[in-house]
């Protein structure tokens, strides 16, 4: 992270306020929930709404500018050995039906508006499109360097 972006102020103001690091959204949702930390940035919002739904003293908040959101991605690779059954699934999935089985039971955001073929991926959210450009971190080296700097942004720094 370049500390002249804005990304890289923020990573530095986290730093210079003891940011907790941490891999796991639910460790993070329960620390807030147990009072533990104030709040958590950059979790899955579905895992957050789960916790929600079931009781846990959270809230979410999303920035006004823009949230990214994660997209599940389901393919069928040329060479399925059962293209016609896979693509029986898929159908499903984009039905009414699957859409409202994948937002009430996995607690993803649906992709269809009201069952019809629009989509609608919500107010002030971006969809990370998929592309060549999410393999870059599958480097090790690449990945390596990406995750010092990130690392060295948001260590404290001495005062």
């Amino acid at each position: 992270a370049q500390r002249g972006s804005i990304a890289g102020a923020l990573l530095g103001a986290l730093g210079d306020n003891g940011v907790v690091r941490e891999e796991r959204t639910g460790v993070l949702l329960d620390q807030v929930s147990s009072g533990k930390l104030s709040l958590v940035y950059n979790v899955l919002g579905s895992y957050a709404q789960a916790r929600i739904d079931a009781g846990a003293p959270l809230g979410i908040v999303e920035p006004e500018d823009y949230t990214l959101v994660v997209l599940r991605t389901a393919v069928i690779p040329r060479n399925s050995p059962h293209p016609a059954e896979a693509k029986r699934f898929l159908d499903y999935l984009l039905s009414a039906r699957g859409q409202q089985v994948l937002s009430r039971e996995a607690r993803l955001m649906p992709i269809i508006r009201n069952g019809g073929g629009d989509s609608d991926p919500g107010q002030n959210r971006r969809p990370i499109q998929l592309g060549p450009g999410l393999l870059v971190y599958l480097d090790a080296l690449k990945r390596r360097q990406f995750l010092d700097a990130w690392r060295s942004s948001v260590e404290p720094k001495p005062r």
